[in-house]
């Protein structure tokens, strides 16, 4: 099977990880092609210098399929931190607030989350005074400038 993929960036060289993982083995040879005008160690990629949160949007409903993506997406990161290249791969987890003005329904994608949680009425008060509502989880960093090479030698 012959497969390209647009884009060395991020989003691109994730796809092509998650291409080789799942279907070299079920289709047997595979051949995979990122096709890109830049790659990494070239620093004027939009992706190579900032670093991504996994933050999903704050929606009390999602489609089955945008959960299913979240819930891939999420379980990829958490098996590059569980292995020994996590530091090499840039995958490091990353605790943190988002805080509401006003009161909203908890996102659907709360059970997906590291220690999901409301923020308690003294967090509210001394850290975040005037907020009415937040929430406390742990997600991912992904720092660019070291995910990009190592993908690109996987």
């Amino acid at each position: 099977m012959r497969v390209a993929v647009v884009g060395a960036g991020i989003v691109g060289m994730t796809s092509a990880l998650h291409i080789m993982e799942q279907c070299s083995s079920a289709h047997g040879q595979l051949e995979l092609t990122v096709i890109s005008e830049k790659f990494c160690p070239d620093n004027t990629m939009a992706s190579y210098g900032p670093a991504g949160l996994w933050k999903p949007p704050s929606q009390e409903h999602m489609s089955d399929a945008e959960l299913k993506r979240l819930q891939d997406s999420f379980d990829f990161l958490t098996s590059v931190l569980r292995t020994s290249y996590a530091h090499e791969a840039g995958i490091f987890l990353q605790p943190g607030y988002i805080v509401h003005m006003d009161p909203i329904p908890d996102p659907a994608w709360k059970d997906i989350v590291v220690g999901f949680r409301h923020v308690t009425p003294w967090e509210l008060t001394n850290l975040f005074p005037g907020y009415k509502q937040g929430w406390f989880y742990t997600t991912f960093i992904c720092q660019a400038r070291d995910f990009l090479p190592w993908a690109k030698q996987r």
